[in-house]
């Protein structure tokens, strides 16, 4: 039996507070199968996320898809003071 989902790519990448919709990266194959997304992430923080696809069948079985989500960005700003050396 064919996949109810097809996973479009096994990563995807945004920018840092930018928009994101899980579904974006998943064709449906099958419209009489319910199809639930995680939503795990945080756009406004870098880093790599697990995004999970539960796709359950007419027939009752659930499989689970999975991609990975990686927010770029600066994880830390950091601000160095020079106006205070040699003390």
């Amino acid at each position: 039996m064919d996949d109810s989902i097809t996973i479009n790519e096994s990563i995807v990448t945004i920018d840092k507070g930018e928009a994101f919709n899980p579904a974006s990266n998943v064709t449906i194959n099958n419209s009489s199968a319910s199809v639930y997304y995680s939503n795990y992430h945080d756009v406004n923080r870098p880093g790599r996320y697990t995004v999970t696809v539960a796709v359950r069948e007419s027939y009752g079985e659930v499989k689970h898809y999975y991609y990975t989500l990686y927010v770029s960005g600066n994880m830390f700003n950091v601000t160095l003071d020079n106006t205070k050396i040699g003390g």
